[in-house]
């Protein structure tokens, strides 16, 4: 049965209620089932007043775009509930069965997520034993005497479910359904995973192991005890200096079934980007070695000496005496609260600060121990998200100082006597901290944190901040503070003023990203962001609760912080390499600078590498790469990349291709350097490098990169575009008015209105050449399978049709066909020679609006014109064109002697000047330049620059005129 079969039949879909609900439906002209099918289904629209889609694919979100089917298909038969609850009883009451009215209602006690196991209570009244759902996993919910509540109404049956989970479960969506009524809730924690029984290995044991392997990007391989399933700590060391503890627990069959001795570190990107470096790893506590224990890494190319970075120097402008409140999140730490406060009692910072704990509904002693401490406890029922709770603890604060602190932090030395220094200087924005991982058997763990940093490779088409240990390039300087790009939110003050002022956390992000989000909010508005490396301070990072969350869920919280970020760090990242990589700026050989690091792309890749020469044949690029020639003394030009629809071997017989050639011309004349792209190429690694992605919208779609700004125009073709396509775009422009208005109303979103228009230089206005071929009646156009109207028109009237295109044997003798293509360098002179050119529209093109660059392109030569009735051609255009029904007028517009008096080449002369002047493209680029900056948000991105450029220098090489002026090769430049 089709589907169109299947939903009419269904009794669901209600034409006449669909079109009262969705006005836009009529301006298509398409039957409304028709329109459901094609759109409304892809959108979540409603059918009719039986079917809420929207309600349906927030219950079912793997159903979205398909909601009304998969009812039909599945979800009935599953007990899918096609409305909200009060809407479907209502429903079934007033409109599908009022002879058997139901009156079933559900409601949520509460829901806990921990340990990857879900835990709910909810309430069912009038209907049968419900089912708890997450995912592909269900249970059924157990009655029990629960104690009488205000949420429980009267007659109504409390069940408890508990369910355990994996990742894939909780990003389908979590559900409860009670006999066909269903209702959602969320719970927007990452989950903890259970601590691993295994117990660490002991001073006696003996450890076989083995370093497989070390890379730029990770190192990995196994290590354990025969005959003992214990897990190892192992201290990963850089050229003899303790880099990072991390302990065994990946499984790995090949060693040992059943147990998990394999070990995995991610590297950070500047660990070694411009020197060889030995990486070694050795059992903290265990005897016995790994077999080979070590790697080394061996990047090519020249390294010159690296400068000393330059501490910011604190000039307290007080008395440093101002509170601090201190913010903990907290469920199930006891033992860690302990620890923390412990150390701080110690230190003397216990009784000195405010502190606040927000707890997740722990279960253990963690009250009591707060109790003991004299810490303010906050019990929040239910599991929320780090920003939210950080912000609802920032309320109740009495301090003028926040600091958000992860409750598996151990003192060594008092903080808050520095911590004051600081923010009493009244120039610090945010200050982080140099934390140590905790090693057993060491009295300081290496150096876990130095400031958050960016990744100079793209991820998953995504930039990824990391944080920076100590390497030869992020040195620990032992005292001091050095500018950062961010730093982490296990330890981060910030003046309570200031907090509000940006607004707190942004609660978007579910656990990542917030605190890298709140540092470049602070480099926005002018405050700079401090790691002070005097601290001395231990986390518990890693073994204390999952370091793995979700992956869908890290990735949306990239994905959010790219669509923020992304094109911003773009553009700043090349104008301070040092300060946002955390690493020297690497060029592509051969000439050698100081300062920098030099070497040969292998095999053409440039990944790591952030200045190269312009090459359109290199992989492995970086999002950040500055390609040469280019200024280097100044703003760098933005790199944009045009995604032309045409095939490679065919752009010469593409209008597509010339209409992207002469958009990429007009842009570079605004100062940017453009790259036309033919459909082959459109995932070139070429492309990772762009900063703007403009995608000529024909026949083929294009996927968004959050880190790029991109922009779709929407040149042709309208039928062939799905409205939820705009959604991952940053702009979007139409060529025709109507279907922009139409875009925006079914996609919800601001569609602009951007005409086709003409390459002023290729179709210039030139007088001598107007009618010289009074003869000719021209039609340049490819059939595609159709025999166009003002060909089949001419040709019944006896028109002495000179046709030019591809396509046309089945549809006109063969002596018609003058050629199968003019080239585009001489095409001016056909138009402007030509008695009269004719100009018709694809169906869908003519009757939504989308005039055709050929018309700008005839006019703008000051050619006489006939062409069909496209609508909008006249609020458009003021003139210099005959308008064509049918094949009788279109006779008489070609029949007419062509007016070459002086006055007629006047009046043509002034058509094409108002062409010229509102329908170039170099009118469209200075429009599409405008509205990128707009999006680039020129404030922020100056703010940000000036964040890092304020510092006098991470390292002080990056700034130089000198070393600017040797690597442009023209001199010493000025500062920028």
């Amino acid at each position: 049965m089709s589907d169109a079969r299947r939903i009419a039949q269904s009794g669901l879909f209600d034409a006449s209620w669909y079109l009262r609900r969705y006005p836009d439906v009529a301006h298509l002209g398409l039957d409304p089932l028709d329109h459901f099918l094609r759109f409304g289904m892809a959108l979540d629209r409603s059918p009719g007043p039986g079917f809420d889609a929207d309600f349906y694919a927030r219950s079912h979100p793997e159903t979205s775009g398909r909601t009304l089917l998969h009812f039909l298909e599945q979800g009935a038969a599953l007990g899918f509930a096609p409305l909200p609850a009060d809407d479907l009883c209502d429903h079934r009451r007033n409109a599908l069965r009022p002879d058997r009215a139901t009156d079933i209602r559900a409601g949520l006690i509460r829901a806990d997520l921990a340990n990857f196991v879900l835990e709910a209570e909810f309430w069912l009244q009038g209907g049968a034993a419900p089912v708890l759902r997450a995912g592909r996993r269900e249970c059924a919910g157990e009655a029990f005497d629960a104690p009488p509540s205000a949420a429980v109404p009267p007659g109504a049956t409390v069940f408890r479910a508990r369910l355990p989970l994996s990742d894939l479960d909780l990003e389908a969506g979590t559900r409860i359904v009670a006999s066909g009524v269903s209702f959602a809730f969320s719970i927007p924690v990452v989950p903890v995973a259970t601590a691993p029984d295994q117990p660490l290995a002991g001073p006696q044991d003996v450890v076989k192991g083995r370093l497989d392997h070390a890379g730029r990007r990770m190192a990995q391989g196994w290590a354990h005890i025969p005959g003992k399933d214990s897990r190892v700590e192992l201290l990963l060391s850089v050229d003899g200096v303790p880099h990072a503890v991390l302990r065994t627990g990946l499984a790995r069959p090949d060693v040992a079934e059943g147990s998990q001795p394999g070990f995995r570190i991610d590297l950070p990107p500047n660990l070694a980007p411009c020197a060889a470096v030995e990486v070694s790893v050795a059992p903290t506590v265990a005897k016995g070695v790994l077999t080979p224990a070590r790697r080394v890494l061996r990047p090519s190319g020249t390294l010159f000496p690296l400068p000393a970075p330059n501490p910011v120097p604190v000039i307290p402008t007080g008395d440093g005496t101002d509170t601090v409140s201190v913010i903990i999140l907290n469920r199930n730490g006891e033992s860690l609260l302990r620890a923390f406060f412990d150390s701080a009692r110690a230190t003397g910072d216990l009784d000195g600060c405010e502190w606040i704990v927000i707890d997740h509904r722990s279960d253990d002693g963690s009250q009591a121990v707060c109790e003991e401490m004299g810490v303010r406890f906050i019990r929040r029922d239910g599991n929320f998200s780090f920003s939210e709770s950080c912000n609802f603890g920032a309320g109740l604060a009495q301090g003028r100082i926040l600091l958000f602190a992860n409750n598996d932090l151990v003192l060594h030395a008092p903080f808050l006597p520095l911590l004051r220094r600081h923010f009493a200087d009244g120039r610090c924005g945010i200050l982080g901290a140099k934390l140590h991982d905790h090693a057993e058997g060491l009295a300081r763990g290496p150096v876990q944190h130095l400031g958050v940093h960016i990744a100079p490779r793209l991820s998953g088409d995504v930039i990824r901040p990391f944080e920076a240990r100590r390497t030869a390039e992020t040195p620990d300087i032992g005292q001091g503070a050095l500018r950062v790009p961010a730093v982490t939110g296990a330890f981060l003050a910030i003046a309570k003023d200031r907090f509000g002022a940006l607004g707190g956390f942004d609660e978007g992000y579910v656990y990542g990203m917030e605190d890298v989000d709140l540092c470049l909010r602070a480099l926005e508005a002018g405050m700079p962001v401090l790691c002070e490396h005097g601290f001395d301070i231990t986390h518990h990072r890693g073994f204390t609760r999952d370091a793995s969350p979700s992956r869908a869920r890290r990735e949306r919280n990239y994905q959010r912080f790219n669509h923020r970020w992304g094109a911003a760090l773009r553009h700043a990242v090349p104008q301070d390499v040092a300060f946002w990589t955390g690493s020297r700026p690497v060029m592509a050989g051969p000439a050698p600078a100081p300062g920098v690091h030099v070497r040969d792309p292998e095999g053409g890749d440039l990944s790591g590498i952030d200045i190269a020469p312009e090459t359109p044949h290199a992989t492995g690029i970086s999002p950040f790469i500055r390609m040469l020639p280019g200024p280097l003394d100044g703003p760098r030009p933005l790199r944009i990349g045009i995604k032309c629809p045409a095939p490679e071997a065919e752009t010469a017989r593409w209008g597509d291709f010339h209409f992207a050639e002469s958009l990429a011309t007009a842009l570079g004349r605004l100062g940017h350097t453009v790259r036309v792209d033919c459909r082959e190429h459109w995932s070139a690694p070429i492309g990772d490098a762009d900063d703007v992605v403009i995608v000529l919208r024909g026949l083929l779609p294009w996927v968004p990169k959050p880190s790029q700004i991109s922009i779709l125009w929407v040149i042709s073709h309208p039928g062939d575009l799905p409205p939820a396509e705009v959604e991952g775009y940053d702009l979007v422009w139409s060529a025709s008015q109507t279907h922009a208005d139409l875009l925006s109303l079914l996609s919800g979103r601001k569609v602009g209105f951007l005409p086709q228009c003409t390459d002023t230089d290729r179709f210039a206005f030139d007088e001598n050449r107007i009618g010289a071929r009074p003869d000719r009646v021209l039609f340049v156009g490819n059939a595609r399978g159709v025999h166009r109207d003002a060909v089949r028109w001419s040709l019944e009237r006896g028109i002495d049709l000179h046709l030019f295109g591809k396509g046309w044997g089945p549809f006109v003798p063969q002596d018609v066909v003058r050629a199968a293509n003019i080239p585009n360098t001489v095409l001016a002179d056909f138009y402007a020679s030509s008695r009269i050119v004719l100009c018709d529209h694809w169906e869908d093109m003519r009757r939504l609006g989308f005039v055709s660059n050929r018309v700008m392109d005839v006019l703008a030569v000051g050619g006489r014109l006939a062409v069909d009735d496209v609508a909008g051609i006249e609020s458009l255009l003021p003139g210099g064109y005959h308008i064509f029904r049918d094949a009788q007028g279109l006779h008489e517009a070609a029949s007419a002697a062509p007016d070459l008096s002086p006055d007629g080449i006047e009046a043509r002369r002034r058509i094409a000047l108002h062409v010229h002047a509102h329908h170039s493209f170099d009118a469209r680029a200075r429009t599409l330049d405008v509205a990128i900056r707009e999006r680039l948000l020129a404030a922020r991105h100056t703010a940000l620059h000036a964040g890092a450029a304020a510092v006098a220098g991470l390292y002080s090489h990056p700034n130089s005129a000198e070393f600017k002026g040797k690597i442009a090769g023209d001199g010493p430049h000025g500062e920028t």
